[in-house]
């Protein structure tokens, strides 16, 4: 499952990450929050080697000129924005395909509104939802 809370492991991903993917992994474990090492780290790695994994599968399925469509919501880490739709991305083109971001829009409601302890860490948390587009040739 890709998002979930539980840690399977702390093993780097075997995957060559791109560079958005090694600066959000250093910012998190960087950060000052108490468990952004010993846990948030890993929880992003394992979501990192995860979408990675799901590339590898869509590009040994997907027939040539195959095309498709990915929307995703990017988050926060804290007071970080993460740019979920640029690891995915990367992970796509880490696999061969061609992706170009197509679409983005304002995510009117979501639970970071209604947190008010989220709302400490990003005051001003305006989430966005991106269609990524896919193609292999």
């Amino acid at each position: 499952m890709i998002g979930t809370t539980k840690i399977v492991s702390k093993d780097v991903s075997p995957y060559p990450i791109g560079e958005y993917c090694k600066s959000l992994l250093n910012e998190i474990w960087n950060h000052s929050s108490k468990a952004s090492k010993s846990y948030y780290y890993w929880n992003y790695v394992d979501y990192i080697r995860s979408t990675y994994e799901v590339s590898a599968e869509l590009r040994r399925v997907m027939k040539a000129n195959g095309r498709g469509a990915i929307v995703i919501q990017d988050s926060f880490y804290k007071e970080l924005r993460v740019l979920t739709h640029q690891i995915v991305l990367e992970s796509l083109v880490a696999h061969g395909f061609r992706c170009n971001v197509t679409r983005r829009e304002t995510v009117k409601g979501h639970m970071g509104r209604m947190s008010p302890r989220q709302t400490k860490y990003a005051t001003e948390k305006t989430l966005y939802e991106y269609v990524l587009e896919f193609s292999y040739s």
